[in-house]
């Protein structure tokens, strides 16, 4: 039974680790913040044992210029749903999860209800049927 009980957990990545997380990333053609959900995305899975894993990520919704003059803030959430089947190495499901992350990007001006595929009697606004878990990565100095 669903309970929609979650939490929010916050932390810290030290100076020695995030140097590592870059080196890594670069070395992977990638950047940081899709490691890190890389990261995450196989932390789900491993937790749920679901092999299709979407993460809601917010972005910026200045993506088109007619906006740029505009005042206010414009936030979206993109869905990033990856497919961990096969037994991927950290490497394949990076690749993966870098794929999946530019075609969001890509569609980010797409509604999330014409995105989200068939409606779902249980999907409400409350309730998105493409994602349930959200992710925010921040750089501070």
């Amino acid at each position: 039974m669903e309970t929609y009980t979650g939490a929010l957990e916050r932390f810290t990545v030290d100076a020695e680790v995030s140097r590592r997380l870059s080196t890594l990333s670069q070395s992977e053609g990638t950047t940081p913040f899709v490691t890190l959900l890389t990261t995450f995305q196989i932390l789900l899975s491993r937790y749920t044992g679901q092999l299709d894993i979407a993460v809601a990520v917010p972005v910026l919704g200045r993506s088109r210029p007619d906006l740029d003059p505009l005042i206010g803030c414009f936030v979206n959430t993109l869905p990033v749903r990856v497919d961990l089947s096969g037994n991927p190495t950290f490497r394949e499901a990076l690749e993966r999860v870098g794929d999946q992350t530019l075609d969001a990007f890509d569609h980010m001006d797409t509604s999330s209800t014409r995105s989200s595929g068939p409606s779902s009697p249980s999907a409400t606004r409350a309730t998105r049927p493409w994602c349930r878990c959200p992710s925010a990565c921040s750089a501070t100095a």
